[in-house]
């Protein structure tokens, strides 16, 4: 009975009123007194140490084909290249991905040369975008096979820029080693460790080299969802612990939701999260749409909601808006 009421009180540990251990399902965020207009607001986030997106919205290599991939690259946010297929097709995507990429800067680079004649905020913008097209990820994943390296290698050199490992649990020591290896063999090349969901694995992964971690153990793997294997974390908890960590060596966070709730992403991004894989809402309107599905105007909607969110609590950008999150927990 003791040992029962011992461990009653670790599990219903409170700070100021709210419970330690918060989901996406139990939690709400405050709102708070505001300044800021939705005009004000700038979306703009980490993907890795090195790259930014302008949405932190990211389709995995689980939903993503060639077309999508590209997309979303046009919509400035990323998709990540799926790596179930050769080597030499995959490495031949990546190419045309590169090729559509350097494309759109020229066109950005021949407006700003064109006519001398523009105004200094317009050139300016024109020089801004080039700059941030520069730190545009193009992203494809690996998973951890004999030709691992190999498959990275080639990525490479067509236009890769960061590496996504494909895996349910990245605290494991073979993520780990492919990590380092990577890093070591082409140390241009970012990488992207996970999943994991606890601190002890985040620093492991930020201590071999990751430069982006996913948080949620089994994200995207059908057969490792909760009901399948009983990993079933309090997810906004998990993100507020693991960012913490992964902050202290300036790594992002990329978080994961499978519901097509924006509020589940707007709660995981006030946590700490920098971006947030976003497959369900996108294979949500695939799946329920009888034409194509019009991904710029779905991140259109998707990011209006988010801008609301950071509005509410007085928040300009994503940095702001971790700092100023509070959570309440719902009965």
């Amino acid at each position: 009975m003791y040992l029962i009421m011992v461990l009653w009180q670790l599990l219903s540990v409170e700070e100021s009123g709210v419970s330690r251990l918060l989901s996406f399902d139990n939690s709400s965020i405050v709102s708070k007194f505001s300044k800021v207009d939705l005009s004000d607001i700038n979306l703009t986030t980490k993907f890795t140490k090195k790259t930014k997106i302008a949405i932190p919205f990211v389709l995995s290599q689980h939903n993503t084909d060639f077309n999508m991939t590209k997309q979303m690259t046009d919509c400035l946010g990323v998709g990540i290249l799926n790596s179930d297929m050769s080597i030499e097709n995959q490495s031949h995507q990546m190419k045309l991905l590169y090729h559509s990429w350097h494309h759109t800067k020229s066109r950005y680079i021949y407006e700003l040369h064109k006519n001398k004649k523009i105004s200094d905020e317009t050139k300016k913008d024109l020089d801004d975008t080039i700059k941030f097209l520069n730190k545009l990820p193009k992203c494809a994943s690996i998973k951890l096979s004999d030709d691992f390296i190999e498959r990275s290698a080639e990525l490479y050199r067509n236009g890769c820029n960061v590496i996504f490992i494909d895996s349910p649990h990245g605290y494991n020591k073979l993520v780990g080693d492919a990590v380092e290896k990577i890093k070591k063999e082409l140390s241009r090349v970012e990488v992207i460790a996970g999943s994991v969901n606890t601190e002890e694995a985040i620093r492991y992964l930020c201590e071999s080299g990751a430069d982006a971690i996913t948080i949620g153990v089994g994200s995207g793997y059908e057969h490792q969802k909760a009901n399948r294997t009983g990993y079933n974390v309090p997810e906004i908890s998990t993100i507020v612990n693991c960012s913490n960590i992964a902050d202290s060596f300036n790594v992002p966070i990329i978080g994961y939701v499978d519901t097509n709730d924006i509020g589940d992403v707007c709660k995981g991004l006030g946590a700490g999260a920098d971006s947030f894989i976003m497959d369900s809402y996108i294979t949500d309107d695939k799946k329920t749409s009888v034409i194509k599905i019009d991904l710029q105007a779905t991140i259109d909607n998707i990011s209006e909601s988010l801008k609301s969110s950071l509005m509410f609590v007085g928040a300009k950008n994503i940095d702001e808006f971790h700092s100023k999150v509070d959570f309440i927990k719902k009965n």
